[in-house]
């Protein structure tokens, strides 16, 4: 596993974000435009876990 911390500074960048995931889609209008305009980075922490499997 994967792990590590953005910040996310730039509102396109949070804009980005909330696009690519459930929660940007769930989200009011004006609850993503507070997370897109804040003041603040947005902090997130990234997980990845990469699984793979091998031909034999």
């Amino acid at each position: 596993t994967l792990t590590f911390t953005l910040s996310l500074a730039r509102p396109e960048d949070r804009a980005n974000l909330l696009a690519m995931t459930p929660h940007g889609w769930r989200a009011s209008a004006e609850r993503r435009a507070q997370v897109i305009e804040a003041a603040e980075p947005l902090r997130v922490t990234v997980s990845m876990r990469y699984d793979y499997f091998v031909l034999q």
